[in-house]
């Protein structure tokens, strides 16, 4: 009777070894599975990243292209055709988060401002700058946009506006503030390691 109980003990034993063997076996080859998974789409995501930066740079290199073109035509006194290529400059779908293409088209609407004014075409110029104004006037601040009011402040003052020329003055000032603000506080926040480090290194020197 005790031999027939060890033995059923004994088999009981085995089978549930069993049922942990295969639950463990199959638990690593869903972990393997999960990871290859996760190796796949982690690879995905990094080639989609490389595509759009590709994209980005691509936009970048077309708008450059235009300014270069618009600059070689401004010599040329071919004013037209000059305005044109920065309006397609400002027309690029560029994303408002790749900074670097932003700045080339605000860049493009405070050229085309800036060339309709010394043409005295001062009504124009107001206009250009009033809708590039409208559109990005809300971004991040950035000296391409403190530009844009300082540009502003030219025409007003051009037209005799004086009172509004300041107040676009003091705009594209408190702008520029903003952005050297922005860089003064990114280098504190690195520095504050520091004195700590330094400190650190010293007592480590220590006996």
């Amino acid at each position: 009777m005790c031999a027939k109980y060890e033995s059923l003990r004994f088999e009981r034993w085995f089978v549930w070894c069993w049922v942990a063997l295969c639950a463990l076996g199959w638990g690593c080859i869903t972990k393997g599975h999960d990871e290859a998974n996760d190796g796949v789409r982690q690879q995905q995501i990094r080639k989609e990243q490389r595509k759009r930066q590709e994209a980005e740079l691509s936009a970048l290199l077309i708008a450059r292209s235009h300014h270069r073109r618009a600059s070689v035509l401004f010599e040329q006194k071919e004013i037209e055709r000059g305005l044109r290529e920065l309006d397609a400059v400002m027309e690029l779908p560029i994303d408002r988060t790749f900074m670097a293409g932003q700045e080339a088209i605000l860049d493009a609407w405070g050229r085309k401002a800036s060339v309709l004014l010394r043409l005295g075409r001062e009504q124009q110029a107001e206009e250009v700058i009033q809708q590039a104004l409208q559109r990005y006037g809300n971004d991040a601040a950035s000296f391409y946009l403190a530009q844009l009011y300082h540009i502003q402040g030219q025409i007003l003052e051009q037209r005799k506006k004086l009172e509004a020329a300041l107040l676009a003055y003091q705009r594209s000032i408190e702008i520029n503030k903003e952005v050297i603000r922005r860089v003064q506080q990114a280098r504190q926040g690195a520095g504050v390691l520091r004195p700590n480090t330094a400190q650190d290194a010293t007592q480590r020197r220590q006996p």
